[in-house]
């Protein structure tokens, strides 16, 4: 762990993108808890050093082992549901990719938020998973660029943008901030600019 808190220069965000890096390789090469077993010997100590606590370190090491049974270009999952269904496997892995991208950004809401795991007072417990269930929604939308019809770039980067903030802060005023900002935004584009643009084009 002091090998990578040094790689890192002590910063956790680059810490934990260390970390995810660790996690998909060993994936690509291992079954799921043996990832996992590795990670949580080799990364979850150097979290737990950086400030993120001790059940939180271990979600977010889990998380990414998980997940590189769908990441490209060695998805294991993805290969096999592409033989049982005879479609390609490259092609299954990057739609299997594309689909599960809102998964990656759920382990720093645990990483920075620890009340996604039940810990702390009951009351903020629920709102943080109402946030995220929320959060998820939007990004799945912010990628997917449809919401009872197709949606334009910017309608999507709203999206985006506020369930990025609401993910990693899903209890706090960063949050609130952007998706008051992000209702008003959308707001104005459905009643406003919106329909101005689609009858010019």
């Amino acid at each position: 762990s002091s090998g990578l808190i040094g790689a890192s220069g002590g910063k956790l965000f680059f810490a934990m993108f260390l970390i995810i890096i660790g996690c998909l390789i060993m994936g690509m090469g291992l079954p799921t808890v043996a990832a996992y077993i590795i990670g949580a010997i080799l990364f979850a100590p150097a979290l737990k050093d950086l400030g993120i606590a001790e059940l939180p370190a271990h979600f977010f090491v889990m998380y990414y082992c998980v997940l590189s049974m769908v990441t490209p270009p060695v998805a294991l999952a993805s290969f096999t549901a592409a033989g049982i269904s005879g479609a390609g496997s490259m092609e299954t892995s990057l739609i299997a990719f594309r689909l599960s991208l809102v998964s990656f950004l759920i382990p720093f809401a645990f990483a920075f938020d620890p009340r996604l795991l039940g810990q702390g007072d009951l009351g903020w417990v629920a709102l943080a998973c109402v946030s995220l269930f929320c959060a998820t929604g939007a990004w799945a939308v912010a990628l997917s660029g449809y919401l009872k019809g197709p949606l334009r770039l910017p309608e999507r980067a709203i999206y985006g943008v506020v369930a990025v903030a609401v993910i990693l802060f899903p209890t706090g005023g960063v949050a609130w901030a952007a998706a008051f900002t992000g209702l008003l935004v959308l707001a104005a584009w459905g009643i406003w600019l919106g329909p101005r643009l689609r009858a010019a084009g």
